[in-house]
């Protein structure tokens, strides 16, 4: 009897040992990491909507007068002034270039007049010019780095140019008020600071052509209103990220 309970209590400490060491053994299962939250990947695909505030300045030629002989020049109709206005379009992002499509529609105080003799006759005159409004239509090509944008843009441009040449001794002027379509090329740089919303700053030049205001049998001037646009904006980009990953 002695000799059976010294046996299980023998057995009894073993198996108490062997458990303890097991349980100090490292365990062979794989290691069970929980995911990290998936990390969004910005992308400038999307359409927009946008605002903008600038300011604009033509490359006039100087104001010269023809009655129908040369009279002289009186100097430049340089208009000049802030503009304003609302823009929409669409990007589309294949790795790290980006291509778009860009309308824009803007209101403009550009205007400058200008008077004094004629160079050559004595005689005074006067010249106003504007730029009420225009409009432009472009496509838009760039590189991204991230959040920015650094892009080349041309395409349509549509002004409203109006011009009036006044003669001072007859009292009497000639004037020029119609849209004209003509190109336009620029860039600028575009950065995103949340997914759905970025700022840019933004160069453009629209040329106009050459006309001529007034008749050569009576008087007339030509005048050239090229001007060139410097703007700041803001975009909203419609819809989030297109793909996320998941990170262990």
């Amino acid at each position: 009897m002695k000799i059976i309970q010294k046996t299980l209590i023998a057995a009894v400490a073993v198996a108490a040992s062997s458990a303890a060491i097991a349980a100090d053994l490292p365990s062979r299962k794989a290691p069970v990491y929980a995911p990290v939250a998936a990390m969004p990947i910005f992308t400038w695909t999307g359409f927009y909507v946008g605002a903008n505030l600038g300011y604009g300045f033509t490359n006039s030629d100087r104001v010269g007068v023809w009655t129908p002989t040369y009279e002289g020049s009186i100097g430049k109709a340089n208009s000049k002034g802030l503009l304003g206005g609302l823009q929409l379009g669409y990007n589309w992002q294949a790795g790290a270039m980006v291509y778009g499509l860009e309308g824009d529609f803007q209101w403009t105080g550009m205007k400058k007049s200008v008077s004094g003799l004629a160079t050559i006759s004595g005689l005074p005159y006067a010249a106003t010019a504007k730029i009420p409004m225009f409009g432009t239509l472009r496509a838009r090509v760039g590189y991204a780095m991230g959040n920015a944008l650094v892009y080349v843009t041309g395409g349509l441009a549509v002004s409203d140019v109006k011009y009036r040449l006044a003669d001072l001794t007859a009292l009497t002027a000639s004037s020029h008020d119609n849209w004209r379509a003509s190109w336009t090329v620029g860039g600028g740089l575009e950065y995103a600071f949340t997914n759905n919303w970025s700022t840019k700053l933004e160069y453009l030049y629209i040329h106009t052509g050459k006309h001529r205001i007034g008749s050569p049998a009576t008087y007339g001037t030509y005048e050239t209103q090229g001007f060139h646009v410097v703007r700041a904006g803001l975009n909203y980009k419609f819809g989030g990220p297109s793909a996320i990953v998941a990170k262990y």
